[in-house]
């Protein structure tokens, strides 16, 4: 049974990168790398290299040479290998998408074993000259990953240039010596304890966490913690960390648009659900009782004639929103205060003589964008004013310029909207049933304003809503005026 791995601290003799770091760094390099003796026998070959050089057919235990290999595929030029071994001449070439470099690594005795480093054409960034440095630091610096090197209990001791620059690093000295698990933030920081004590007893540990840059940008960092051993001990770590922000964000919001998706089919089936059983018993009724009088059958079937319309106005609404922004224009020249006046008049037709209907500032305003969509916009806000005020109450239209935007303000005098509920009042479906003005249906599809917030948007607008209960609401449009184009 081999001994456990013991944790030591360095030996202040010990080289910077030790040669234990080898086999730690290799495994997780994206590079391909092998090495091989002057007689061309192959010592080492990792597996980047073999899925670079298509030599998964070989087994592992085959003993692989450089001419066999050299043989097998077109990637490697014999010529450059000739050179390498007769002349000591490193070089470098692109042999079919691959970035190629055929350098030596000295050895103590003083002799040399051949190399040949392989880097896919994505690989950031360019390698740099391998015989100007020591092998074991040009493989620590030519990874394109943030690579950490530390001590056996985890104080940081040094950081890949690649490192630096993509975790913002202008004077790493700053860091150096300190521990590297007070670097990730609290809720993180179980994860990398965990991944640092696998490291510790010799095994590989892994995790995936949110961590800022030196200069606060969180990211999202894929990281390997790996043991460097010397025999049984682990004399340091290495930690090798890639940015995977750009698909996590990806994966964050799949799953937030798969949410909404279940969501908004609940919903919508829920809300179609009542006017199609509303049609339905009406109808059953019809049917199951022919000789009823007149009257009551005429009540019938407007009750299925209003649930029908609700009906219609329901996937007329869903439709819209499915569009979403290919739906909006952004080429018209727009006057929006005719735009806005059209659908004041409108609202007072809608609302009769139930309410006061007053007009203010009304500033001449044109835009670039679309006529249709920004009407509709103005008599939602209108409708839900007259929706949510009481007979008699007062509901006020005003349109200026401001700071290079056109607001566009509808007020009324209804019984608002509760605080807890005003963020919600822009999602789809949500209405605030239990304070209505009364208990009646007002046929709305609780889409309205979901509606208004997309039109908004699609003009690079904002839409807030100031409010407070018994205190009526008010619907604030901010369009800008330089920036008038509109979402293809």
């Amino acid at each position: 049974m081999p001994a456990e791995p013991e944790i030591s601290s360095l030996s202040p003799h010990q080289p910077l990168l030790p040669e234990g770091m080898v086999s730690a760094l290799l495994g997780q390099l994206n590079l391909g790398l092998l090495m091989f003796q002057p007689d061309g026998q192959i010592t080492f070959i990792n597996p980047a290299a073999r899925t670079l050089l298509h030599l998964q057919d070989f087994a592992e235990d085959h003993l692989l040479s450089i001419h066999e290999v050299c043989q097998h595929c077109h990637n490697l030029n014999a010529t450059c290998i000739s050179r390498l071994l007769l002349h000591g001449i490193p070089s470098q070439e692109w042999v079919q998408g691959l970035q190629v470099h055929y350098f030596l690594l000295p050895e103590p005795a003083g002799a040399a074993q051949g190399a040949i480093a392989l880097l896919p054409a994505s690989t950031f960034p360019a390698v740099q000259e391998f015989q100007q440095q020591g092998a074991l630091d040009t493989l620590f610096e030519i990874s394109p990953d943030c690579l950490k090197y530390m001590d056996a209990q985890g104080n940081l001791l040094r950081m890949n240039e690649n490192g630096r620059h993509l975790m913002q690093v202008d004077d790493f000295s700053a860091l150096q010596n300190q521990p590297w698990s007070e670097l990730w933030p609290e809720k993180t920081r179980p994860r990398v304890l965990q991944a640092m004590r696998d490291a510790q007893t010799g095994k590989i540990g892994r995790f995936q966490g949110f961590c800022p840059t030196a200069k606060n940008i969180m990211r999202c960092w894929d990281v390997v913690v790996m043991p460097i051993l010397e025999g049984p001990r682990v004399v340091g770590l290495v930690a090798s960390s890639r940015d995977i922000t750009e698909q996590a964000m990806l994966e964050q919001q799949e799953r937030e648009q798969a949410e909404a998706q279940k969501r908004f089919v609940s919903d919508a089936a829920h809300e179609l659900r009542t006017p199609l059983a509303a049609i339905q018993g009406n109808l059953d009724v019809i049917f199951r009782y022919p000789h009823i009088e007149e009257s009551e059958k005429k009540e019938i079937l407007q009750d299925v004639q209003n649930s029908a319309a609700r009906l219609s106005r329901l996937v007329h609404d869903m439709l819209q929103l499915a569009r979403g922004r290919t739906g909006v224009k952004s080429d018209e020249e727009v006057l929006l205060h005719e735009v806005a006046l059209s659908a004041w008049r409108d609202a007072q037709r809608i609302s009769g003589s139930k309410h006061h209907f007053e007009l203010g500032l009304l500033e001449p305003i044109e835009l670039y964008g679309d006529t249709d969509r920004l009407k509709q916009l103005t008599l939602i806000l209108l409708e839900n004013a007259v929706k949510y005020t009481p007979k008699g109450g007062t509901i006020r239209l005003q349109l200026e310029e401001q700071g290079g935007t056109a607001q566009l303000r509808v007020q009324d005098s209804g019984i608002g909207i509760a605080p807890e509920n005003q963020h919600h009042i822009f999602e789809r479906f949500f209405r605030v049933d239990r304070t209505r003005v009364d208990s009646r249906d007002p046929g709305g599809s609780g889409l309205g304003l979901p509606i208004a917030k997309w039109i908004v948007e699609a003009h690079h607008g904002t839409l807030e809503v100031e409010s407070a209960l018994g205190q009526g609401s008010t619907f604030v449009v901010r369009l800008p005026l330089q920036e008038c184009s509109v979402d293809p």
